[in-house]
């Protein structure tokens, strides 16, 4: 059982999605039934509270959410997503991706959030720009990121309209959505 860790609440929600419970708070709820809304996956509605379970949930569940981006519900989806993967399926998207992506997410509040997803070293996902210097860099809005997380909008119609730009191997930000895709297959 995974718990995203933060203040305790006095709001009670529980997500349950095939194997995966997630105890959350009152905010993290919030995020992710926006997420939930928009995803293939039905979430059902149980129970929750704060805090973690212990210090491997505490490392593989770290809070990455910055208030305002809505963003930060899809960064937590795909890091738990990555964090259920077994270590030789990790290795092997590794191999595969091979880079590091850093996103700079602008809601429309004017917030800016920034993640980096590094699967050439770690695979892991955390906040902050890019240590080392990013492969690739990809700047978008948090509406943007939301559909493409949805499949509601396409990669490249979004790179060719100017909805997101990306600094540094273009190449390598095809490889993204693999990697994508493989971590919402884990939740």
């Amino acid at each position: 059982m995974y718990q995203l860790g933060g203040e305790q609440s006095t709001s009670t929600t529980k997500y349950r999605n095939k194997s995966l419970d997630l105890h959350i708070t009152y905010y993290q709820s919030k995020l992710l039934r926006n997420i939930a809304t928009m995803s293939s996956n039905n979430f059902r509605v149980i129970s929750a509270f704060g805090g973690f379970r212990s210090d491997e949930d505490k490392y593989r569940c770290t809070n990455r959410s910055i208030e305002g981006v809505k963003s930060s519900s899809i960064i937590e989806m795909i890091a738990l997503g990555i964090s259920k993967m077994d270590e030789s399926e990790k290795k092997k998207q590794m191999k595969t991706v091979n880079g590091i992506f850093q996103m700079n997410v602008k809601s429309s509040e004017g917030k800016e959030g920034t993640w980096t997803i590094d699967f050439k070293k770690e695979g892991k996902v955390y906040l902050g720009p890019a240590k080392p210097k990013a492969d690739v860099i990809i700047n978008l809005s948090d509406e943007t990121f939301q559909g493409l997380a949805d499949g509601k909008i396409n990669g490249q119609k979004a790179f060719m309209s100017s909805q997101l730009k990306v600094k540094g191997n273009i190449m390598l930000a095809t490889k993204l959505d693999v990697l994508l895709k493989s971590a919402k297959s884990k939740l």
